[in-house]
């Protein structure tokens, strides 16, 4: 009966610790390094005389300055995983009228982070869904960063 309890508490240890490994909070700071090339689009979606509009606006020549200071941003944002995100497609389920789509190049300019940010709390990272608290403020200090 001892030896029971004991594979027990130790089976109950080990999936109590992977289960807080799984759900650690995940930095928007590790996706990113002084060497990357950063892309970004944005669209806005809205009804103009009835009918659906999508305002896209390009941000494909980003400084320098303007890469650290979304650096700065990424270091005050976490993202975590869901029970969804293993399974995930990178898809979405709750969508909003603005999306964020950040491209993170490499200094051969090869594609190695995708990230897309909406307002509805939700991200996809390299094609799987997390969930990100407050992601209506990071797209409006996005965007301030990037507007000239």
């Amino acid at each position: 009966m001892k030896k029971r309890a004991l594979i027990s508490g130790i089976i109950a240890v080990i999936l109590a610790t992977g289960f807080l490994l799984y759900f650690k909070p995940l930095r928007l700071t590790d996706l990113v390094n002084e060497n990357h090339i950063l892309v970004m689009a944005y669209q806005e979606f809205e009804i103009k005389n009835g009918l659906p509009y999508i305002i896209n606006t390009n941000y494909n020549e980003i400084t320098q300055d303007e890469k650290s200071k979304i650096t700065d941003i990424f270091t005050q944002c976490s993202y975590k995983r869901t029970f969804k995100t293993i399974f995930s497609d990178g898809s979405l389920k709750e969508l909003s009228d603005r999306i964020v789509n950040i491209y993170i190049y490499d200094e051969n300019n090869q594609l190695v982070n995708t990230i897309l940010i909406t307002d509805s709390d939700n991200i996809s990272v390299n094609g799987k869904a997390y969930a990100l608290k407050n992601s209506s403020s990071l797209i409006n200090e996005l965007l301030e960063t990037v507007r000239k």
